[in-house]
């Protein structure tokens, strides 16, 4: 999609054989400068229906630019029903820019790739957003084409990096160099539930 102002509202519709959508909205890019609001989640998989819908009242509630999601979306990656269910019940992406990472249940790639792609249709991905930059990471496996990637990705200039991936690499006790090095503010991670913070923020 080209030609798009920043910071600025756009409304849609999706048509299918003739079924209309309803119509949704969302904003494109903020100005460098401009602060945005984002929520980040995680581990929806096919269960847990009440926090589902707890969620789904707040996100609505609040608004976000950009839901990010680090991972474990479906329960079994090889069940579409899951991934459908998924779909129906998270109403809130339809006015908010998804960005998700994959998690161990999400496997196998074909099933995630069926749903989501990324720009060069790789399981890791970056994007600018206003004074942000984000690097999202399949760490379901770290190979070397994958940390290559990540360590010139890292070098680029930005205000806040964020960093999201599934499993986590580092702990209270132990944080990780490569991530201390480029000077990563915080990063989230799924399947043990953790947040952390690699340095301060004032």
């Amino acid at each position: 999609m080209e030609g798009l102002e920043k910071s600025t509202k756009y409304f849609y519709m999706v048509e299918s054989d003739g079924v209309k959508s309803k119509i949704y909205s969302f904003y494109t890019l903020p100005h460098e400068n401009e602060s945005f609001f984002f929520i980040v989640c995680g581990d929806t998989r096919g269960v847990w229906m009440d926090g589902k819908m707890q969620a789904k009242y707040r996100i609505g509630k609040e608004k976000p630019a950009l839901i990010i999601h680090a991972g474990d979306i479906v329960k079994n990656g090889v069940k579409e029903e899951q991934w459908i269910k998924f779909f129906n019940i998270s109403t809130w992406i339809h006015n908010a820019t998804f960005y998700p990472a994959i998690g161990n249940h999400d496997l196998p790639y074909a099933s995630f790739k069926k749903y989501f792609s990324s720009p060069n249709n790789e399981q890791w991905y970056s994007f600018d957003y206003g004074c942000a930059y984000f690097t999202i990471l399949d760490s379901n496996s770290f190979s070397s084409p994958q940390l290559l990637w990540l360590i010139n990705d890292l070098g680029k200039p930005a205000r806040w990096k964020i960093v999201v991936f599934h499993h986590p690499i580092i702990s209270y006790a132990y944080i990780n160099p490569l991530l201390l090095l480029w000077h990563i503010y915080f990063s989230t991670l799924q399947c043990r539930f953790c947040f952390q913070w690699s340095l301060p923020l004032l």
